[in-house]
């Protein structure tokens, strides 16, 4: 701001904020001297360039706010530098009539204003007037022009030109806010413990939205936008917009595409509210109008990090009143400055009076509150607070941890919330100059500051490093331990700093990868103006070889529309990409016929020559054009949008099943030709409960359940479904639609705890059904052939399926004896500060109960006391079904447990107060595999390779397996290392074979955080006097995460082969590990990774000499540069051979061209275990354990107890006819032995669970 006469220094200066094409900000602190200035027009605003370049100015002048505030604008400008002009408008599209106002600088002739449609047809001209003064005006809409025109007018379609300056008169970006409780529910307000908070964006005539609960203690069946209702007290509307499938764990976010008209201008005019339906109140539980924010309270839209909190009433009350709601809106302007907006509704309905005081409190790490600022309380009397604050240190640790709350006081009630940030999208698209990769993803930004990443890279040879960096190129972290199968990445980049989010969100950070062969890195921005990427159902990505890249988004509404949505960046040349699928078409061709025409009779006129047209169909096999092809510019575009309107049945089914493709071609002719493939995040969840069973849901009886679904690029939907305490025995697994009918049903053998299974041909209506959340998945038992349990699937948020959730348990009432129909889940990672970040959710809450006591407990073994903590804090971050807090472990015992599985969690609920749910977090099993040759350290080239197997087991015990294959004979040490060269557990103290290192090692909690990084290290030395190797690393590698997967066979027999040169004199480099698994078909289904080469050549299977398949790159088998994989079916004889150790696979590749890496196929190491249970009251008991070695001999362990008389036999029984005695002597009740010359079908009895 400047003072008119004197702009030589500025008196008062603020950074600006972009958002929507729209700058916003706000001065503060003016004199009275300059607020008189103000007011005569005295002050001028002079806009500045970050880089110091002057940019406009202009001086500030009174005027009517309403006319200057409309639904729509449009600034206009020229050749002429110093003219320019502002439109506003409001509409009434009842009446046909849009109110226009005018102002202009820098003209001084007489003008008219002109309205043009797309093509430049003049649509309305004004009158004639002079732009020295404002021009107000109406144009009043023909009745045959009206639908056209407001459409037209909110597409952002109409152009507006005065004299020589043009703009485009454009829907104004506006934010809005809603409150939502139970007090402004119409027709009947309710008692609702809970509150919701809307904040939407419109722009155009799309609205981006989120909406938030807290407090809310019923389960939310629906989540929708209603209107028009233009009395906000007691006026309804019809449903306008419904967010239920993009609803879960207390938040909803989406994007309402494509308003009318009419819609965007009540929508601008607040008639329309958002309702929140429960089982409680299925009419609805909470409402709130959404309410155009003040310039001051939109401009936090643009603020670089936003956060929020959704306030209620009661949460640790009983009784009432309920159902007064309350919003905060906190905008983070720098690293050290907070600012506030918090609001309230319904408080004087309740209380009779307003909010007295409003403060800022943290939550300590002992589950304390403590005061950290009172708010501004001069606004209080209008039930507001406005201001700032600054943060030390100490307020910024509670704020950036998801630990600080607002909190508000009246007379009788306290409203309170906690602050968390506002979910961000994040787009990344980017490729090398080289042309020669390419990656596609998202990155998004959750309530607790974590940040999720899903990426599919595209490169044409090994990705080694992936990870994010600031713009100077320093690296913030590592994700490359997250890159799983063909390039694809799902990572998790936990607590960012509140400096890398201002980075984030201005832009400055960026996604890259590299690799040997990679060079340049390829780098993507971050970008924040990604589109709303919940509304995208498949993709495409493509290079244009020069450096450029696009991708096509495609989304199939509801009513069966296809709607494009293209990304280009650094494009050369202006490309069109077209849609297409094979399959046969009728074509119609039309001809042109000529017909002999007719006199009358005995005429001697001759005949006239008719023509007629003729239609003919021919059926055409081939790929067929969908749609018109879309036009790609040559530019950045990030959001190109394209309706391709009614597609045919076979065009959807062919994106479906992934047998579509889009044809990139250029202006120079040049085609690219790419498959759409599903998009990452298109996976769905379901906790399964007796409740959710219909018609007839059977009595509430404790049993739980979960499923897991996930769409691959194949085409097809893996599923996983874990059950637990059911009454009856599993027989079947059934996806059901919304009337009960089976649409698919599991047709293999069935673990009762957990099963998997693949879902292929899916159709268009099967598809629309598990993305839109109309799908249920019901476990049937013999006991309940109708189900016992069952859940409505439902989109998740990445923080549910990130691959770095290190504990997982179910909460029943089978646990503490409770016949309880609620389910539930939690989920906790650990920090590698000792933090564990813990969510917890429920469902089917029935409607006579709700939540009221949540708590973490663990049985402290030192005092014998049980202990129960965290209570408060889990109970006030309790959104709708759900909790999610920060929990920092108190001390080493307390983590112990947590790793050994003895922490609980206890939900309790008014029928049950001291517990209705109760389970325990158990470590994730997974298994980390680290694949290592003398070529990854500078040491001796003595050749070989080693193969390190972790597998963390349920309870928290880390199974280590070393496998090598050494050229030189030597025996060999190895260790595994921590990031600072930490030995963490020396293998050389465990047991030792002639090529096996093997045993088992309790789990620590810093260790357990590398090991999910991938920041762990194996590291082997050979075991040798020779003075060559003493001291030195023979090889070294990291040891990555075994990527989860939804395996088609379910009771394999596992081997594995570890590779190395098959020329002892070739001993620099090459290795690999090969794994597979022989099903009840005796298929068998095979993977291979490679260390230290490039490019597969072919990889052959061999039999007894007997080459039995081999897969070369041209084959339609999967040979991806370091990974391939494939599946071969054996015959009995054959998988008898591979039960004797007769195959072998050999691999040749780029870097081995002159000789092979090959090794022989062993059975897999693995334990199995079983528990004896007493036939008769004699308290007698056991335990057996069973261990496959690599031959696939099956060494026996038996311990048995408390017989009341010796012990006559133990045998192993596969069915009634085949029983093997183990042993007819024994010491002490224990056994010992080895079962050899078992057969395949004797060896699945045991793989099978069933001996």
């Amino acid at each position: 701001l400047y003072s008119t006469d004197s702009l030589l220094s500025p008196r008062y200066v603020t950074t600006a904020r972009l958002a929507n094409r729209v700058f916003s900000g706000v001065f503060r602190g003016l004199l009275d001297a300059d607020l008189t200035l103000l007011n005569a027009g005295q002050l001028a605003v002079h806009v500045d360039s970050l880089a110091g370049v002057a940019l406009v100015e202009g001086a500030i002048n009174r005027c009517s706010r309403a006319p200057y505030d409309g639904m729509l604008n449009a600034v206009l400008t020229g050749t002429n530098a110093a003219a320019a002009c502002f439109v506003s408008a409001t509409t009434s599209f009842a009446d046909r009539q849009v109110k226009f106002i005018v102002d202009c600088v820098g003209l001084t002739a007489s003008s008219q204003v002109n309205f043009l449609r797309p093509g430049d047809s003049v649509a309305f001209t004004s009158s004639s007037w002079l732009p020295t003064s404002s021009l107000a005006f109406t144009w009043q809409i023909p009745v045959a022009q009206s639908p056209d025109l407001q459409e037209l007018l909110v597409q952002n379609k109409i152009d507006v030109t005065i004299d020589n300056l043009r703009g485009t008169l454009s829907v104004t970006p506006h934010s809005f806010t809603a409150i939502s409780g139970g007090k402004t529910e119409v027709p009947t307000a309710n008692d609702t413990t809970g509150a919701g908070a809307t904040f939407a964006v419109l722009n155009g005539n799309n609205l981006a939205y989120e909406t938030y609960t807290t407090g809310l203690r019923a389960t939310v069946i629906k989540s929708h936008i209603h209107g028009p209702a233009k009395d906000p007290v007691s006026g309804t509307g019809p449903l306008i917009h419904d967010n239920t499938r993009r609803f879960f764990r207390g938040a909803g976010q989406g994007t309402w595409v494509g308003l009318s008209g009419q819609q965007v201008e009540d929508l601008y005019n607040g008639y329309d509210y958002i309702n929140i339906h429960t089982n409680k109140h299925p009419g609805g539980a909470l409402r709130g109008h959404l309410i155009r924010d003040s310039v001051v309270d939109a401009a936090s839209d643009g603020s670089p990090v936003q956060m929020a909190a959704a306030m209620s009433v009661g949460l640790s009350a009983s009784g009432g009143p309920y159902g007064a709601a309350g919003v905060a809106r906190v905008s983070l302007l720098d690293s050290t400055t907070l600012e506030y907006v918090v609001k309230f509704s319904s408080v004087q309905d309740l209380d009779t009076t307003n909010v007295r005081s409003a403060s800022v409190y943290g939550l300590q790490w002992d589950g304390t509150f403590v005061k950290l600022t009172d708010l501004d309380a001069t606004t209080l009397a209008s039930n507001e607070s406005r201001g700032q604050f600054d943060l030390d240190s100490e307020s910024l640790s509670y704020l950036v941890s998801n630990r600080m709350y607002v909190r508000a006081t009246a007379t009788k009630i306290v409203l309170q919330g906690q602050i968390f940030y506002r979910k961000r999208s994040f787009g990344l698209l980017g490729s090398n100059v080289a042309g020669n990769s390419a990656v596609f993803g998202l990155a998004e930004l959750d309530q607790q500051g974590n940040v999720h990443f899903t990426a599919t890279m595209e490169a044409n040879a090994p990705v080694t490093t992936i990870g994010v960096q600031d713009s100077k190129g320093k690296k913030l972290v590592d994700l490359t331990y997250a890159l799983g199968h063909d390039n694809y990445l799902d990572g998790f980049w936990e607590s960012v700093s509140l400096g890398n989010l201002l980075s984030l969100s201005a832009g400055q950070l960026s996604f890259f990868f590299t690799g040997p062969r990679i060079v340049p890195a390829t780098t993507a921005t971050l970008s924040p103006a990604y589109p709303d990427n919940h509304a995208t159902h498949f993709y495409s990505i493509v290079t244009d070889k020069l450096g450029g890249v696009a991708t096509t988004l495609l989304y199939i509404t509801d009513d069966d529309q296809l709607v494009a949505r293209n990304w280009i960046v650094g494009f050369l040349t202006s490309t069109t990409a077209e849609l297409q699928y094979y399959g046969t078409k009728a074509i119609a061709r039309k001809s042109i016929v000529s017909i002999p025409g007719t006199v009358p009779p005995n005429s001697t006129a001759v005949p006239p020559t008719l023509t007629t047209e003729s239609t003919t169909y021919t059926l055409v096999t081939g790929w067929h054009t969908i749609g018109d092809p879309i036009q790609l510019p040559s530019t950045i575009y990030k959001n190109l949008l394209t309706t391709i309107p009614n597609p045919s049945a076979d065009a959807l089914q062919a994106l479906v099943t992934a047998s579509a493709r889009i044809v990139y071609k250029d202006s120079n002719n040049r085609t690219i030709a790419t498959t759409p493939t599903f998009v990452s995040h298109n996976r769905r969840y379901a906790l399964l409960s007796s409740a959710n069973v219909a018609p007839s849901p059977p009595p509430p009886n404790g049993a739980a359940g979960d499923v897991y679904l996930d769409f691959h690029s194949d085409g097809t939907l893996r599923f996983r479904v874990r059950t637990g305490g059911l009454l009856g025995d599993l027989v079947a697994v059934a996806l059901r639609d919304s009337s009960g009918n089976v649409i698919f049903s599991t047709d293999f053998v069935i673990n009762d705890a957990e099963s998997m299974g693949t879902w292929t041909n899916l159709s268009v209506s099967d598809f629309k059904a598990v993305v839109s959340g109309k799908l249920v998945v019901s476990a049937t038992t013999d006991d309940y052939p109708g189900g016992e349990i069952a859940g409505i699937v439902a989109w998740i948020p990445f923080l549910e399926f990130a691959r770095l959730r290190h504990f997982r348990g179910t909460l029943s009432g089978d646990m503490i004896g409770v016949g309880a129909s609620m389910v539930g889940e939690a989920a906790a990672f650990l920090d590698a500060d000792g933090v564990a970040l813990i969510s917890i959710y429920f469902d089917a809450i029935p409607v006579d109960r709700s939540v009221s006591s949540i708590s973490i407990v663990y049985h402290n073994e030192t005092s014998g006391a049980t202990v129960a903590v965290f209570g408060d804090a889990l109970l006030a971050a309790y959104a709708e079904g759900g909790s999610t807090v920060r929990w920092k472990v108190p001390n080493d015992d307390v983590m112990d447990y947590l790793l050994s599985g003895k922490i609980g969690i206890v939900v309790g609920t008014t029928a049950n107060p001291d517990g209705e749910l109760m389970g325990f977090l158990n470590v994730v099993g997974s298994r980390y595999i680290g694949v290592v040759t003398a070529t990854d350290v500078k040491g001796p080239a003595a050749g070989g390779i080693a193969i390190a197997t972790i597998q963390l087991d349920s309870n928290g015990i880390l199974h280590t397996t070393v496998r090598f294959d050494n050229k030189k004979g030597e025996p060999i040490r190895a260790k595994l290392l921590t990031p600072l060269g930490d030995t963490f557990i020396d293998l050389t103290n465990h047991i030792y074979t002639s090529n096996l290192i093997y045993g088992s090692v309790p789990l620590n909690a810093l260790f357990f955080y590398y090991l999910s990084r991938g920041l762990v290290t194996l590291q082997v030395s050979l075991d040798t006097a020779d003075p060559a190797y003493v001291g030195k690393v023979h090889m070294s590698g990291t040891l990555t995460r075994g990527r989860d997967s939804f395996p088609n066979i379910t009771l394999p027999l596992d081997f594995e082969a570890s590779l190395g040169p098959s020329d002892p004199s070739k001993t620099f480099g090459v290795g690999a590990y090969f794994s597979a698994t022989l099903d009840e078909r005796n298929v068998l289904s095979w993977q291979l990774r490679t260390a230290g080469a490039y490019d597969l050549l072919a990889v052959d299977i061999f039999a007894d000499s007997q080459r039995l398949r081999s897969i070369s790159s041209a084959s339609t088998i999967t040979v991806l540069s370091q990974t391939a994989s494939g599946k071969v079916t054996l015959t009995s004889a054959q998988a008898t051979t591979l039960r004797n150790g007769g195959f072998v696979v050999v691999v040749r590749t780029r870097s081995s061209i002159d000789y092979n890496i090959e090794g022989k196929i062993l059975f897999r190491k693995k334990d199995y275990g079983g528990i004896f249970i007493p036939t008769s009251p004699s308290g007698a008991g056991g335990y057996a354990r069973l261990v496959f070695d690599q031959t696939g001999w099956v060494h026996y362990e038996i311990l048995l107890t408390g017989l009341p008389a010796p012990l006559l036999y133990i045998a192993y029984e596969y069915d009634s006819k085949n029983v093997t005695f183990l042993q007819s002597t024994f010491t002490h009740n224990r056994a010992r032995g080895v079962l050899t010359d078992l057969t395949i079908d004797q060896l699945r009895g045991i793989a099978d669970a069933v001996g």
